[in-house]
């Protein structure tokens, strides 16, 4: 009798066997174990095991759903008491994958080629890929010497019989690898095929270092793992006939990082608070670059501005300041008013031209949206448009443009700084435009001159009102001094102190005595 619980859990399990194993799934992905919908709830099941000569047997095993279970198997004592031991200790490591997350390298490429390059390097390392990975064009290791000898001979020479291993014959495959059109400049090694006929891809001279020189009638045999490249978006395991131009020995490499690493080093990265911490290299930066020549050398001055690029030179200006400052410091000042309109103009374009991208992207969001609409109501009974596609290659456009996009942000800070320069800038000019309009074109060069004159005047006033007096005064003193004796002055002698004695050696000279002062 086929119970309520029964008909529901049927269409939750499904069975397949692979390998001489059995395989037992259970899809969760549209509804709980549980037909009331209890999501944590444990059932047990039977799986019974058909013999043709004997019972059948069967085996009971319980599923947990909510339940965190440790990925790694254990058996109870009574268990391990009665007999019972795992075939297996240390299941692989697809095996583990399959455990943990659902997928193996049975069902996944991406995973397989993954654990086929770890496997490689047998070592402790992290292995990271891209989704969906390009395959690569990379020149083929055969040497020049043996390139024709193993493509043109199915049992090449002693020296050549090692690549007949290495890219064993096959046969001509109807649907080559895709591989991506960016291709990095290689040591290519190439034939180039002379004579009449159609010139096959765009290959060119400048692409390979090595060129051996063949006749169009050369057809080279198919084998493994290696091809030839002409320059376009196509791969040849024979080359056609009757067709010319360079062609390069290729072979594929899958875009794959490899990092040597240990447990404990990874944890150790992983736990670290700084993610710059996390990778042992560091990039080494360039000093001078041809795109920023530009530094600051050791007492703060910018240096490196190309000559072209200069507004005014500098050797020029120095000698300038030199004899005529004031003249320096107003073109200066002109000088910041230019840099500084012409800040606003570029400030004020890129505002335009950000506001008409962001008008016809906007537009351009809303159409693509509608005719997604319209296209997964025309495909309802397919799945829509991201069904037949598949997910990973249904691509959704990043609403950018909208209240709170990245454009949009964009363009109102640009808006907030060009405000902002433009009430920072103005000067009063009403006293001066009175009277100086008279002058009309040349009133900027009678004012800058009149200014020059002011502060030419105003120095000669400092100096022949403060500078120049004080200078003659100070002449005359020295030359009066130099000039003029003085007069020598007689002091009188000071009395000596009479204590009975009158011995010569108990008088102090050095309070009594006759001093004379006169011109030094």
């Amino acid at each position: 009798m086929e119970t309520r619980a029964a008909r529901y859990q049927k269409t939750k399990i499904s069975m397949s066997k692979r390998n001489g194993n059995l395989i037992v799934k259970f899809d969760l992905t549209k509804g709980h174990l549980d037909p009331t919908g209890e999501p944590d709830s444990c059932w047990m099941f039977l799986l019974w095991a058909y013999s043709s000569t004997a019972a059948d047997i069967d085996f009971k095993f319980i599923v947990c759903e909510g339940h965190d279970i440790d990925h790694k198997p254990i058996l109870s004592k009574g268990a391990i008491s009665g007999g019972v031991h795992f075939q297996n200790p240390n299941p692989p490591t697809d095996e583990v994958f399959q455990q943990i997350k659902g997928i193996s390298g049975l069902n996944n490429n991406w995973l397989l080629m993954v654990e086929q390059t770890a496997n490689a390097t047998n070592t402790d390392c992290v292995v990271c890929m891209g989704p969906r990975p390009m395959l690569r064009i990379i020149p083929a290791i055969i040497p020049m010497s043996c390139v024709i000898e193993v493509m043109s001979t199915t049992n090449p020479n002693n020296n050549c019989s090692f690549w007949d291993l290495v890219f064993p014959l096959t046969t001509a495959e109807k649907e080559k690898p895709t591989f991506s059109k960016k291709v990095a400049p290689g040591n290519f090694t190439c034939i180039n095929r002379i004579g009449t006929g159609v010139q096959l891809g765009k290959l060119n001279r400048s692409s390979c270092q090595n060129v051996i020189i063949m006749q169009n009638d050369f057809i080279p045999l198919s084998r493994g793992d290696i091809w030839w490249w002409c320059g376009d978006d196509r791969l040849f395991d024979r080359l056609p006939r009757g067709v010319t131009g360079y062609c390069a020995l290729v072979t594929l490499l899958l875009p794959v990082s490899v990092f040597p690493i240990t447990v404990d080093g990874l944890v150790d990265k992983l736990s670290s608070i700084n993610p710059h911490g996390w990778s042992p290299r560091h990039k080494r930066d360039v000093w001078l670059t041809e795109t920023d020549p530009t530094y600051i050398d050791a007492i703060g001055v910018p240096r490196g501005v190309p000559d072209e690029y200069k507004l005014v030179d500098q050797v020029a200006a120095g000698w300038e300041s030199s004899i005529c400052w004031w003249c320096t410091i107003n073109k200066n000042v002109d000088r910041i008013n230019y840099i500084h309109y012409n800040v606003q103009k570029l400030g004020n374009w890129t505002q335009k031209g950000f506001e008409a991208v962001h008008e016809q992207l906007s537009a351009t969001s809303i159409m693509a949206f509608q005719n997604r609409i319209a296209l997964n109501m025309l495909l309802a009974e397919k799945g829509g448009v991201c069904t037949m596609f598949g997910e990973q290659c249904c691509t959704f456009i990043p609403n950018n443009t909208a209240a709170d996009g990245s454009l949009t942000k964009a363009i109102e800070g640009l808006r907030t700084l060009n405000g902002k320069m433009k009430d920072h800038s103005g000067v009063d000019t009403a006293m001066w435009d009175s009277w100086l309009g008279v002058f009309g074109k040349y009133r900027s060069l009678v004012a800058s001159a009149l200014v020059s004159i002011a502060v030419f005047m105003a120095i000669l006033t400092l100096c022949g009102c403060c500078c120049i007096p004080c200078l003659r005064s100070l002449c005359n003193r020295l030359i009066t001094t130099a000039i003029t004796p003085e007069e020598t002055q007689l002091h009188s002698l000071l009395k000596l102190d009479d204590d009975g004695d009158d011995d010569d050696d108990d008088v102090d000279l050095d309070t009594a005595g006759l001093f004379v002062e006169g011109a030094v």
